[in-house]
């Protein structure tokens, strides 16, 4: 008999099946989260993902922290908030490199490899395969640029939602 792994990629996809599920069931205000999916990974179906888990995950919080956990005052929500830093940092940089450089990199046919990211998510590199096309050189250098500044249009596009949602 076979072992089942579990891969990454289906733990993926019963999280985008089930979280959107029970956010809308559960959940009396329907306006503010959205989760919208692309099989491209586009910066605007991440920034999306990300603001509505955030705002999903504020709403945990308020709910443990406001009758279990009272009693432990400033300092459990000090901790919440570096907690959230973090994962506000991580998101974004993320964001940056998976929906940005590497968005606009498939989008072109070039292999993206895999993504490194530092501790705590304070930076993050997005990796090429080797990729030898039978282009011009001025074609490769285009495609250079438009991956680089791809970072940039992903940030823009998750500050353009957050402020339109907030």
């Amino acid at each position: 008999m076979r072992k089942r792994i579990l891969t990454p990629q289906m733990v993926l996809a019963c999280l985008l099946i089930i979280l959107p599920s029970i956010t809308q069931a559960a959940d009396k205000n329907r306006n503010d989260k959205e989760f919208i999916f692309d099989h491209y990974w586009s910066p605007a179906s991440s920034s999306s993902m990300i603001i509505s888990s955030r705002a999903l995950l504020n709403e945990a919080e308020d709910f443990v922290f406001r009758d279990k956990y009272a009693q432990y005052g400033i300092w459990s929500r000090a901790a919440t908030i570096v907690l959230n830093r973090v994962c506000n940092v991580f998101l974004a940089v993320a964001n940056h490199e998976v929906n940005g450089h590497g968005f606009r990199a498939r989008s072109l046919g070039v292999p993206v490899s895999h993504y490194s990211f530092s501790f705590l998510g304070l930076g993050g590199a997005t990796h090429f395969a080797p990729y030898y096309p039978q282009e011009s050189s001025s074609i490769i250098s285009c495609k250079r640029l438009l991956i680089t500044i791809a970072g940039s249009e992903a940030n823009n596009v998750l500050a353009r939602e957050l402020i339109f949602k907030n």
